[in-house]
């Protein structure tokens, strides 16, 4: 496994610590590497989505593999929405120094669905679908309080998840988007496609500017799990206040054309740029 600063096109990972903020680079936004499926290896890895591993570009000589999910599983009328947030989702955890795997653009040809192997994924013909570079070694995250060393990261991942208004990272869910990796057991995040609820309008819903979302930071995987000592949580709050209006801007410009829903997008960076200004009234608290 191959692991980057998440600028490097092609890396098996996009990786950053949750280092004190002094000693903390920002990185450049990942590429989204594109790239087309040759074979299906696994199926059904588990999760919500039982999501499909595919090798990619064998023949091009530069084989990896990628983590897609099957279109049946995507409960969306344009599917090309939910890619949309997943990249954007992946591209912010880099910039904010969230380990995530890298994002793909995975091409998925119709000569491959043809195949028994690839039944599941058939739905997608000749379609560019979001898939993410398979990492190899991630565990399950223990159970009970978190590891003292680990605790600064934990409260940084609920707090990204609460600025993208991701739902979806939930103590009952029963495969929250998370793994441990490496000897540090360092976290890892991904599947973000109910991140962004704020592009889906809902009469009388609070402002997503200013919106806490306490329902959701009561149900998050690592609430009320920091021990006695709660971490400072101050990291990731300046990370996320350090965002400039430039790097929120030019998030579209990321995104392959296939995916492109201008007004998700110009949803997403607007009310982005305005819960960066206004952390103050949102960020969470981790007293209960």
């Amino acid at each position: 496994m191959v692991l980057s600063d998440g600028a490097a096109a092609g890396a098996a990972y996009s990786t950053g610590s949750l280092a004190p903020a002094q000693a903390w680079e920002p990185v450049e936004y990942p590429e989204v590497a594109e790239v087309e499926a040759e074979m299906v290896v696994e199926h059904a890895l588990g999760g919500r989505n039982q999501p499909i591993i595919v090798i990619c570009d064998a023949s091009k000589g530069a084989a990896v593999q990628c983590v897609v999910k099957p279109p049946q599983s995507i409960n969306a009328a344009v599917p090309r929405t939910l890619y949309l947030l997943e990249a954007v989702a992946s591209l912010l955890a880099t910039r904010l120094g969230l380990r995530t795997p890298a994002p793909c653009a995975v091409r998925i040809p119709s000569e491959l669905t043809a195949l028994p192997s690839a039944a599941r994924l058939r739905g997608a013909d000749n379609q560019t679908i979001f898939g993410s570079r398979y990492v190899d070694g991630m565990l399950p995250v223990p159970t009970g309080a978190v590891a003292k060393g680990l605790r600064e990261a934990a409260a940084g991942i609920l707090a990204f998840d609460l600025f993208i208004h991701n739902i979806d990272r939930r103590a009952g869910n029963p495969d929250p988007n998370l793994r441990t990796l490496g000897e540090d057991g360092g976290f890892v995040v991904f599947d973000h496609d109910l991140a962004f609820t704020f592009t889906q309008l809902i009469i009388g819903a609070p402002d997503p500017v200013t919106d806490p979302l306490l329902m959701v930071k009561q149900d998050h995987i690592f609430w009320g799990r920091f021990g006695t000592k709660l971490p400072k949580n101050e990291e990731m709050r300046d990370r996320i206040a350090a965002l400039t209006d430039a790097e929120l801007d030019s998030l579209p410009s990321k995104i392959p054309q296939s995916w492109q829903d201008r007004a998700a997008l110009a949803r997403i960076v607007d009310v982005l740029k305005k819960r960066r200004s206004a952390i103050s009234q949102w960020f969470p608290k981790l007293s209960p």
